[in-house]
């Protein structure tokens, strides 16, 4: 499933932000003042985007829901011999 964004973890929110201003100066300002200490930062254009991926999967008929495993069958499985 897509993530339209980052997510940034304690730790590995020092290194983006330290890569990201060394390669973007002044970005990591920007960064710090839109989403912080937080771990999900959705993209600016989020809902846009996910409804475009919803449907567009429609259209080509993808599934867009994880689908769990469910055993068939409900009872003890046994080894015999």
């Amino acid at each position: 499933m897509p993530m339209f964004g980052v997510t940034l973890r304690e730790g590995s929110r020092d290194y983006f932000y330290h890569a990201l201003e060394s390669e973007f100066p002044n970005m990591k300002k920007k960064y710090e003042r839109k989403f912080g200490h937080q771990y999900i930062c959705n993209s600016p254009d989020y809902y846009k985007l996910m409804s475009y991926f919803n449907e567009l999967c429609s259209k080509l008929a993808i599934k867009t829901q994880m689908q769990f495993y469910s055993s068939k069958n409900n009872g003890q499985l046994s080894l015999s011999f």
